[in-house]
């Protein structure tokens, strides 16, 4: 088990908290004992958490529902204060108000789970008079080639759910335009990767502005809700077979209550600059610890074939007496971007740069994006309703409210 703390510097590498053995028998208790206990910890050091990231885990994931109450029904009398304000003035906003310990789901984890469930072709998903499925995208790649479409062979093999990259490719709004022009029928495709990118981009991509990503995060989500509860009308699709995993969407639930709640805390205590939403999941900091351990121990088995071992190697991580190390372990940002700190003739003997030279370096890299101005919650309530009233007008033209006189009911409200 390992804990890492993400500094909100871009271009910094994550932190060590602590790492211990499992045996991955633990509950949700665990699981909420151990977050008390690192809350009350870097408290001691005058240190707060903003939001906390996992990757879809079933034990993380019931911890960040109950702490939420997400979809459950209010009862005043139980309710900490100030912690229904949000729900209790937008309908569409279901959980409580936290103002730190923000929970959030892996972004890059839950463009996996979209891409893995897209890919199981014996499980189509019906969205209305289209389906979205693999087959759209095999006969794309088959029909034109790979300079159009960029799309790697193992991309769409389904055994590989892992494989991150593959997700960006898949969301890249190009293959939706060859999907539209090339491939017959193949809305409902389109639009489950329409989907796919709006949850990745919402929180990844930094050039879109808080209200950019808000846009983007609730249409998937409302789009999710109507979906679900079209297919809920009857038993004609079975969600367990033709939606979403429950785990996925439930994700992608706590991730749009959790935007609404980081820029809400964020703007109230005037630290704007410290909303960046790349920063806040957890794969960065997976890929970096194990950038880094894979390192660690490729060179202390070298230290042991030539008996060079040194007492000191480990005694503050084994980054800081290895030289073997001296270039920085990219985080997962870094490599995708290709601006990586490399090698410095202005690192000091241990191959680490000092404080002055790191902020040299992150100035140099450009990767400083600070956002200045917060939106108020009147904005973000008409952002809310232009996705909801936009994403209406989507799915009439679809038609999801065939054989479901419940669900014209539910378009009207």
């Amino acid at each position: 088990m390992v804990g890492m703390a993400q500094p909100l510097t871009d271009g910094f590498p994550p932190i060590r908290l602590f790492l211990f053995g499992s045996d991955n028998k633990f509950k949700t208790e665990a699981v909420k004992n151990r977050l008390d206990f690192t809350k009350r910890s870097l408290a001691k050091e005058g240190i707060r958490i903003l939001t906390y990231s996992a990757d879809g885990d079933s034990r993380e994931m019931k911890l960040m529902r109950d702490q939420l109450r997400l979809g459950t029904q209010l009862h005043d009398a139980t309710c900490p204060l100030n912690t229904d304000r949000l729900r209790k003035k937008w309908p569409w906003f279901v959980c409580d108000y936290l103002r730190e310990n923000i929970p959030v789901q892996d972004t890059v984890h839950l463009g996996a789970k979209f891409r893995t469930r897209l890919l199981k072709l014996q499980k189509p998903m019906p969205f209305g008079n289209t389906v979205a499925n693999q087959a759209h995208l095999i006969n794309l790649t088959r029909q034109l080639t790979k300079d159009k479409h960029l799309l790697k062979e193992g991309d769409l093999l389904p055994q590989d759910k892992m494989n991150y990259d593959a997700v960006f490719r898949l969301c890249d709004p190009q293959i939706g335009l060859l999907l539209e022009t090339e491939i017959p029928d193949s809305a409902g495709t389109c639009f489950f990767l329409t989907l796919m990118r709006n949850l990745t981009s919402s929180y990844l991509d930094k050039t879109l502005d808080p209200l950019q990503r808000v846009y983007r995060l609730w249409f998937s989500v409302f789009s999710l809700r109507y979906w679900r509860y079209w297919l809920s009308c009857d038993s004609v699709y079975p969600l367990a077979k033709h939606f979403i995993t429950l785990n996925a969407y439930l994700c992608a639930e706590i991730n749009a209550h959790a935007l609404i709640m980081l820029i809400t805390t964020l703007r109230d205590d005037g630290t704007p600059e410290f909303f960046k939403p790349w920063l806040y999941g957890s794969q960065q900091c997976e890929t970096f610890f194990k950038s880094w351990s894979h390192r660690a121990l490729s060179s202390n088995q070298q230290y042991c074939n030539d008996g060079l071992m040194r007492d000191q190697q480990w005694d503050n991580g084994p980054m800081v007496k290895d030289q073997h190390l001296d270039n920085c372990v990219l985080t997962m940002d870094q490599q995708r971007n290709n601006s990586a700190l490399t090698k410095n003739p202005k690192w000091d003997n241990l191959g680490l740069m000092t404080d002055q030279h790191w902020e040299e370096s992150l100035t140099l890299m450009g990767q400083q994006l600070h956002c200045f101005a917060l939106m108020t919650n009147q904005h973000l309530e008409n952002c809310a309703l232009m996705t909801d009233q936009q994403l209406h007008n989507f799915v009439v033209g679809k038609k999801l409210q065939h054989n479901c006189v419940e669900m014209k009911k539910f378009l009207k409200k």
